[in-house]
């Protein structure tokens, strides 16, 4: 008879209930991934529900130009909330449209000064003001003018804004330096009094500052990583610093982001975090929690990693990453931070018109108490990641994804098998997908076993933005028998890349068992 696992009876072999798809694996072998982790995930997420679904899309705000987008700001004071970014020296500017509910295109800023047409440009708010730096000069944006702010130490490289405070680091000639603003005024750096080095003068670069707990700054060095206690009734050279690690630190100065009272950075060895380390009551670095998709990891650019960049969003930890030869990030990797797993990575459609998913920076913006974030590409175009509008594209294109399921051995790992069936059940769903069965990790010799709709007949295809079902399910049964013998089955699920999005609820199979087979 036809055996099913676990159990046996009618309990399927997967449910969501089991959380088949809240993570992706790609270093394990397949049959050996935990009942809560697919080995693939490609422009897909799981929901609170127990479904895997197609991501969100992105709307462009700007055409692309000839250089990339140099950094993104976001002014926010109530009723004059406005996100600022730079290409080619030249300073652009978009407001929120509440009545459309979409940022307007981005124009040049009449008045605002010419910065430097290659480098980095960081933007961090004090108070009531917008400051910039460029690696040249510091900026000031006031709420109506943009100036050069006089007396700030030249050709820093690092900004962080803190208790009041703004913080400048890192020159060429003192790359572990840190010039510290006066109270309430961004524009006075009285020194020597307020300026210091941290590390020693050891010439570890500081790659960027982050917010700590209290009055606590955390550096971030190039090859290690302390906490600042920046109180500011301590004069600076008095201030308690604690180094806490030595050997690992940031590789890049965008590869961070503070995500609750975590900072999560991208180190030599992986993705690790800054916090409370397990089992202590102390902040320290965290073992890298990049293990599962290592192999993504060192497939990233050397020479192009410092254009790599992070992003928290609605529990999420998205990593702009250049994997092999690329130039530029092309593919961004996904980290839930409540499931603490990889959710898989998101890419353009590679058969579209458009050049997305290519970020060099982020901004999140709040706007009327809701969250929204925009990237600036490398490609020198700005796009809004529409985060939860249930909008399946990037501009005009239809997001091209996929899935690999864990693999079903059946709870006997060394039997021959002989499958019988395998059920999908696809929720509110649209458009037509390719199923494929992968015998025992071959993907070159995927067997198809259905291609066709998820829908039930009520979606048409084709219209310019989802439809909704109303809790429209379908499911698909497809036989097994003709695919061969196996130790263990995986299913690869794609979608055309026009006109689809699936919700994935559960996959269901069965198979007849064979004799034990050591040969």
């Amino acid at each position: 008879m036809a055996t099913r696992y676990p159990g046996s009876g009618n309990k399927p072999i997967l449910t969501a209930g089991q959380m088949l798809f809240s993570g992706m694996n790609s270093t394990l072998k397949a049959s050996r991934i935990g009942d809560d982790e697919c080995a693939l995930m490609q422009n897909m997420e799981r929901t609170f529900t127990g479904t895997l679904r197609t991501r969100d899309g992105a709307r462009q705000l700007s055409v692309p130009g000839d250089r990339h987008i140099q950094g993104m700001g976001y002014y926010d004071v109530f009723g004059q909330e406005s996100v600022f970014g730079v290409r080619n020296g030249v300073v652009y500017r978009t407001d929120y449209d509440s009545v459309y509910e979409n940022f307007y295109p981005f124009g040049t800023v009449a008045g605002a000064p010419t910065m430097d047409t290659d480098s980095r440009v960081e933007f961090r708010q004090l108070i009531a003001a917008l400051y910039a730096i460029d690696g040249t000069n510091l900026y000031k944006y006031d709420g109506t003018n943009w100036s050069t702010v006089v007396g700030a130490p030249a050709g820093v490289q690092v900004i962080h804004t803190d208790d009041s405070r703004v913080f400048l680091a890192k020159t060429d000639s003192e790359p572990d330096a840190i010039w510290v603003s006066d109270t309430g005024d961004g524009e006075t750096y009285t020194t020597p009094q307020n300026k210091t080095r941290i590390g020693g003068g050891d010439g570890d670069e500081i790659m960027a500052m982050a917010p700590g707990e209290g009055f606590v700054v955390v550096v971030l060095k190039r090859n290690s990583i302390y906490l600042v206690n920046t109180d500011p009734i301590v004069d600076v050279a008095n201030w308690q610093r604690q180094r806490i690690s030595f050997g690992v630190g940031l590789v890049a100065a965008r590869a961070w982001c503070k995500a609750g009272d975590d900072i999560y950075f991208l180190a030599e060895d992986g993705v690790r975090t800054v916090g409370r380390v397990a089992g202590q009551e102390r902040s320290g670095v965290n073992l890298p929690l990049s293990i599962q998709v290592q192999g993504i990891i060192e497939k990233i650019n050397k020479a192009q990693r410092h254009k790599v960049s992070m992003c928290y969003t609605q529990n999420r930890v998205l990593i702009a990453v250049p994997l092999e030869n690329s130039e530029e990030p092309n593919y961004v990797l996904v980290f839930n931070t409540l499931t603490q797993r990889w959710a898989g990575y998101w890419t353009a459609n590679p058969n579209g018109s458009e050049t997305t998913w290519r970020p060099r920076c982020w901004i999140n913006t709040y706007i009327g108490g809701v969250e929204r974030v925009l990237y600036g590409q490398a490609s020198g175009d700005v796009w809004h990641f529409l985060d939860g509008r249930n909008i399946h594209q990037d501009g005009s294109d239809w997001i091209h994804w996929q899935c690999l399921s864990k693999a079903f051995n059946f709870a006997q790992e060394l039997n021959q098998k002989q499958g019988a069936f395998v059920e999908f059940e696809f929720r509110n769903s649209m458009g037509a997908v390719t199923i494929y069965a992968v015998l025992d990790g071959d993907l070159t010799n995927k067997r198809q076993i259905y291609s066709g709709t998820t829908s039930d007949g009520v979606a048409a295809l084709g219209q310019s933005l989802p439809l909704k079902l109303g809790g429209s399910s379908r499911r698909i049964k497809c036989p097994l028998g003709h695919v061969g013998r196996f130790r263990e089955i995986q299913f690869l699920i794609e979608g055309s890349g026009t006109a689809d999005f699936v919700n994935l609820r559960e996959i269901a199979a069965g198979a007849w068992m064979g004799a034990l087979n050591l040969t």
